[in-house]
């Protein structure tokens, strides 16, 4: 707002171009699901990390299978 003397600027937007962005950052984030490079670090950090849902090694970190009674280490 500085740089236009504390004028608004609005853009309106076609469906046509929403669409085409969206499909842009599906394609990003396709991407990334189906990456094989990256190795999993699976640590007790796991348990706090945004991304747990997407990583099975860390889900496993996370949440160990163990029962009432058993230690885990």
């Amino acid at each position: 707002m500085l740089r236009h003397d504390f004028e608004y600027i609005t853009t309106e937007f076609e469906v046509p171009e929403i669409l085409k962005i969206k499909d842009k950052y599906t394609d990003y984030a396709n991407q990334i699901n189906t990456e094989k490079e990256f190795v999993a670090n699976p640590s007790n950090l796991c348990k706090f990390c945004d991304f747990l849902q997407f990583c099975d090694s860390g889900k496993q970190k996370a949440s160990p299978a163990t029962t009432f009674g058993q230690v885990g280490w």
